[in-house]
């Protein structure tokens, strides 16, 4: 008698934690196990491109045209990707296999903003990019007008500000030496309507700007200062130390 397929016959959210949870290399086996994981695999409302990702692309395609073939496998991901990501995880730090710097900084320029830009028009909720250090990458301004985008985290980016910044969603907010390029003068505005949970570790001119956000509610820093210097418009029953 035929064994039952009783993997595929999960329920599908808990399908989605288990691929979420498992490496590519052991999720890429189970598919070949069960019928219908690659369809479960293209639904995940959860991706997570991380070392281990890129690890796995490096041993599977150790040649001169790895930036190529990892944006392939990625591009591959998001056009048979079926319903909403809601969460997504860029973590390009850490010492990735056969991958020298010079093709990482290739690798984002090419290719990143194009897929932030799909993912904000796909109804992304949370984003969480983390870059080498000086790898120069400039981020793309897609996501501050994004009306589905909740959380964000950015890591060891550029960030180009122009007169008015709109995260219309946002709720939590976590910046970890990005590099903020003001310009000549500090008339510059990042209004955060929703915003109640802010975190940031050594932005560059983070001071140079103002930051509107009147239902904030947490304000983490490093190095610690008042959010008199940090410009800040909150709701003026926040208590600060």
């Amino acid at each position: 008698m035929e064994e039952k397929d009783r993997i595929s016959e999960l329920p599908a959210g808990i399908l989605d934690n288990i691929m979420r949870f498992m490496p590519i290399l052991d999720a890429a086996i189970v598919e070949i196990l069960s019928s219908i994981w690659k369809d479960i695999w293209f639904s995940l409302t959860k991706l997570c491109f991380d070392s281990d990702f890129f690890d796995y692309l490096c041993l599977k395609y150790s040649d001169e045209a790895l930036e190529f073939h990892i944006s392939g496998v990625v591009n591959n991901i998001f056009m048979r990707h079926n319903g909403r990501i809601h969460k997504v995880i860029f973590n390009f730090c850490g010492d990735i296999l056969d991958f020298a710097n010079d093709d990482i900084a290739n690798l984002l320029k090419n290719n990143l903003n194009q897929w932030l830009l799909l993912l904000t028009q796909n109804g992304v909720n949370e984003m969480d990019i983390s870059c080498p250090e000086n790898s120069g990458y400039l981020v793309s301004n897609c996501f501050f007008s994004c009306p589905t985008l909740k959380r964000l985290k950015l890591s060891e980016v550029r960030v180009e500000l122009v007169d008015v910044y709109e995260l219309p969603n946002v709720i939590s907010l976590y910046l970890e030496y990005v590099d903020f390029l003001c310009g000549d003068y500090s008339d510059y505005v990042v209004y955060l309507p929703m915003l109640e949970d802010l975190s940031f570790c050594y932005s560059r001119n983070i001071f140079d700007f103002h930051i509107l956000a009147p239902k904030l509610g947490s304000l983490k820093t490093i190095p610690s200062c008042s959010c008199s210097v940090l410009k800040l418009g909150i709701n003026p029953l926040l208590g600060l130390p």
